[in-house]
Order: structure tokens, then sequence, then C-alpha cells
């Protein structure tokens, strides 16, 4: 089906045609009735008082009239019929591209595209790019099951030389995201090159560094965006440029996705949902972060401006029935028995759990009190491990 924009567009167009049309019948039919009206008075007696006979003065007027009125209506009908032909023409033709489905829409550098494959040659597939051409797929990427007039899922960048390829592979972020890569080389006054994932490094140039010293080896967050002068994919570590300007809309208590790029005196700075920018106050957690830890974490609060507050973990008592499954669960693996209890570092709780002390402690005291586990100077058991004793 045909969308409402291209469906407008085509009446518009139809309109402006119609109205053109009627525009240029009356012009035509109007000028050769100028016409034939000069002609009629230039057969018209002399003012200068030249004899002409009445009757020849009638005649020729009369004649003359009746070619106006003949040669007018004759002219007219013949260009109206000719309009209405190409009318009727550009309506059946409206008609058949009603019944065509919507062209595809053009593929998107930087990120992962489905696009049709149009042909298939001996270094790969060609996949219809929409008004960017065909792009190749190299013939590394293609398998048995890729046949043409298929689709296929690809991630479209720029190669080495600049050219449009695709890829089946899957880069650590796409345009408009923001990810943690690393630096695998430097080059003075051109920038540092970044492993994202594909065969050709990501390039962060040199006036995209800000007041970073980069060198081989670091980790950087990094937004990563198209430059529209070289329609080339770069990183920046400018990120707040990058920033979503739509304003978030989450519910307190709502898990997202969270990536750390800095600390502040109030908490850890964090990348929300690869878009937003939140903030994790230390209060919320006793965790060391790094730059680049990545985690689920829950939305405290919206705030005006659009920046979120963040929680480590969930919210509420409701926390704790899902991670007292999951404690059980974990400990019918370990049969039955864990080297974990209240006096357990928070780091280990945090790297074995993922959770707070405290929904820990509220976890392995609320299955104690259903008398599910038993809580010892070692660590914490099922009632039937316990029983085995």
């Amino acid at each position: 089906m045909i969308s409402t924009q291209q469906e407008n567009t085509r009446r518009l167009a139809w309109n402006e045609g119609h109205t053109k049309e009627q525009t240029t019948l009356e012009a035509v039919v109007n000028q050769l009735s100028s016409a034939f009206r000069r002609l009629y008075h230039i057969h018209l007696p002399p003012e200068d008082g030249t004899p002409t006979s009445t009757r020849t003065t009638m005649r020729r007027r009369a004649a003359l009239r009746n070619f106006v009125v003949i040669a007018s209506t004759a002219m007219g009908r013949s260009l109206g019929k000719a309009l209405q032909s190409q009318r009727e023409s550009r309506q059946m033709n409206t008609c058949a591209f009603s019944r065509i489905s919507d062209p595809p829409t053009m593929a998107e550098i930087g990120k992962f595209n489905e696009l049709t494959i149009v042909d298939a040659v001996d270094h790969g597939l060609y996949l219809d790019g929409g008004e960017l051409g065909n792009i190749l797929l190299p013939q590394r990427y293609v398998t048995m099951d890729m046949l043409v007039g298929g689709t296929v899922e690809v991630f479209i960048y720029c190669d080495s030389e600049d050219r449009l390829v695709a890829t089946t592979e899957t880069p650590k972020g796409q345009v408009g995201e923001f990810a943690y890569l690393e630096v695998i080389g430097v080059k003075p006054n051109v920038g540092a090159f970044l492993d994202w994932g594909l065969s050709k490094d990501l390039l962060l140039p040199y006036r995209e560094q800000g007041n970073f010293s980069i060198k081989t080896g670091d980790g950087l967050v990094v937004a990563i965006y198209l430059d529209e002068h070289t329609n080339r994919i770069v990183a920046s570590t400018r990120l707040h440029r990058h920033i979503s300007p739509e304003p978030p809309e989450y519910e307190a208590n709502d898990p997202v996705d969270v990536l750390i790029y800095g600390d502040s005196p109030l908490g850890y700075k964090a990348i929300v949902d690869k878009k937003h920018r939140g903030l994790l106050y230390h209060s919320e957690t006793n965790d060391k972060l790094e730059e680049g830890d990545r985690f689920t974490g829950y939305v405290k609060k919206v705030r005006s401006g659009g920046k979120i507050d963040l929680r480590r973990d969930p919210a509420g008592y409701k926390r704790v029935e899902p991670l007292a499954e999951q404690i059980l669960t974990q400990l019918e693996t370990a049969g039955g028995r864990l080297p974990f209890n209240d006096k357990s570092s928070p780091e280990s709780i945090r790297e074995t759990f993922d959770c707070s002390k405290k929904a820990f402690k509220q976890a392995i005291g609320a299955l104690y009190k259903q008398r599910r586990i038993t809580i010892t100077e070692q660590g914490i058991e099922t009632v039937a491990a316990n029983e085995t004793k």
C-alpha cells in the first residue's frame, strides 16, 4: 500500500496537472478567437469612406463570423479530446501505481538494514540500497540461503577505500549510539583508531578527542555518528553533543541499560539506553564502578531537565522474590551449598548474584523464614542438603 504522504503528493500533482490543462485549453481557445476577431475586423469596410456595397460587407461579416465560430469550436474540441486522452492515461498509470507496494526505503549508513538481494556475482551479492545504489556484500559473508530476490539483514559502512559495503558482522555500536571501545592505534594529527568489531577500525578524529590524552590500549566511551561532510562513520568523546534531544519517558523503577562514562562527587555519570544522560548516586550503590561498566539499572526519578537519577538495584521489596528464586537455583546448581552469608563482602555478592548486599540479606532472610535454606558460619545451604549431613 502507498503511504499517506505519497497519496497526498499524487493527488496534488494530479490537481496541478488538471488545472494546467484547463488553463492551457482556455488560453488556446482565447488566442484563436482573438486572432479570428482581428481577421474579421480587418475585412470590414475601411473607415476612410472608400465605397463598399452594403451587401458585400454583410456577406463578409457573415462568412467571417461563421468561420470564427466553427474554427474555434473545432480547435477547442480537438485540443480538449487530446488533453482528455492524456488525463485518462495519467489516471490509468496512477491506478497501476496504487497497486504497487511502497518502494524500498534508502539504506542507512552505520545501521542495520534489511535489504533485497538483486544480483549474484563472483565476489559476492549486490543489495538494493535505494538511493544509495547497489551495495556489495562480500563473498566471505555470503551463505547458501542467500538467494536473489530474498532479503538479508546487514550493517552498512564504508570500507578502506570509502566505498559503501555490507557486512553480517555485528559492530559494538551503531550510528546514534554510545559504546566503550579500545584504542588499538594512534596516528599523530589524524586521530585514534578504535576496535569496534569490524574489519575496518573506527576513527576517532583528533578534533573529537577533547581534553583526552589518548594512547594505545586505552578504553573510551564514545559517541558513534555519521560525518555529514564525508559520509564516514566516526567517533567522538564529546558525548554531550550526541545526547538525544527527545525527553526521556520513564516511570520509577523502570529497568534501563546503563553505561558508566565518568565519576563526580555526587555519583557515577552514565549513558542511559544509549541516548540519555543519567547519574547513579554514590548513596545508591557500594560498588566500585569504572568507565565502561555496563549493567541493567533502574530509574529512580526523571528530572525536569531530562537528566535521570538511577538506582543500581530495583526499589522496594518486590525485588526480593525473584532474587530469592535466583539464589535457590544457584544453590541447586552448586549441590545445595554456597559459601555466602550476611558476612560476605558486597563485592563478592555483586559478582556472584548481581545484587547489593542489602538485597541479598533480604532474600536469604525470606528463604530462611520459609524454611527453604539454613544459614551457617560457612554459608547457606538448602534444607535438603543440611538434612543429609
